[in-house]
């Protein structure tokens, strides 16, 4: 049985998850590292990777991982330490947008919420539609939504 997005739900979960938020943000603020390798790690002593960017994925950098290991795949490495105040900072400015799509928002962490659009049926054209709608507005995140 194929899929069809549009067809009318009873209850529709979406799940944001920001995709390398801390990364992104120093990558934001820093310009000169955009499409730069970059682990975030806690804190200017901190040697475990907390998240990195896509840039250092390519390679194989990770979550979890020692700076040092890290530094050894990726030479040209940008460690940033982590600024929890900057990220929740604009946690809550993407928090707050997320209310526009749907007043039912329950912040999980702060870089994922779940979004419930069981009411919204009427503004959207479906999944696909409300999907597009979160990536145009909030950039690089995954959405999962479960009907």
């Amino acid at each position: 049985m194929a899929f069809d997005s549009s067809a009318p739900w009873s209850r529709m979960i979406a799940l944001i998850d920001m995709d390398c938020f801390f990364a992104q943000i120093e990558q934001m603020d820093n310009r000169n590292w955009f499409k730069k390798p970059v682990a975030v790690t806690n804190g200017t002593q901190g040697t475990t990777i907390i998240t990195c960017s896509y840039e250092a994925r390519a390679f194989g950098v990770h979550t979890g991982m020692r700076l040092k290991q890290a530094r050894q795949l990726c030479p040209g490495l940008i460690h940033a330490p982590s600024r929890p105040y900057r990220y929740a900072e604009l946690s809550t400015r993407i928090m707050e947008g997320l209310i526009d799509i749907t007043p039912d928002v329950e912040v999980f962490s702060v870089d994922e919420a779940f979004l419930d659009l069981s009411r919204c049926q009427s503004l959207y054209q479906g999944a696909t539609d409300i999907g597009y709608l979160i990536k145009k507005e909030f950039g690089k995140c995954l959405v999962y939504i479960v009907r």
